[in-house]
């Protein structure tokens, strides 16, 4: 359940911010609290009417949360920073990004190994 909200939090800030969406729903208006209220009452509904949603969702975000939340952000940030010629992180900075990615991998390995085994094995 932590990661509900998390999650929510994205798709909220995307359509915030998207060029296509940013204009419909701003922050602070009622067309955007319309919004937040149709995705929670979505998830909800997803929730209740699918079975086992207690044991899917997290076999879901034990193998896309660390590579949404971590991976993905710090490649990124190394391609762009190549693509733009602008100066690479040092040294401590590359550390933490390779202690980072040791406790992503960790995670989606060991989270999606214990999340399967519950699922297969009640």
């Amino acid at each position: 359940m932590i990661g509900l909200p998390l999650n929510t939090m994205v798709v909220f800030q995307s359509l915030q911010t998207s060029k296509y969406t940013k204009d419909w729903v701003p922050p602070g208006s009622a067309k955007n609290t319309t919004m937040r209220l149709m995705v929670v009452f979505m998830l909800l509904t997803i929730g209740s009417l699918v079975p086992n949603f207690g044991q899917l969702y997290p076999i879901v975000m034990a193998m896309f949360g660390p590579l949404i939340q971590c991976v993905f952000p710090i490649v990124f940030t190394y391609k762009i920073r190549s693509s733009m010629g602008l100066r690479q992180p040092g040294c401590s900075r590359k550390c933490l990004h390779a202690a980072v990615l040791a406790v992503a991998c960790f995670t989606l390995t060991f989270g999606t190994y214990v999340s399967l085994r519950d699922v297969i094995s009640p």
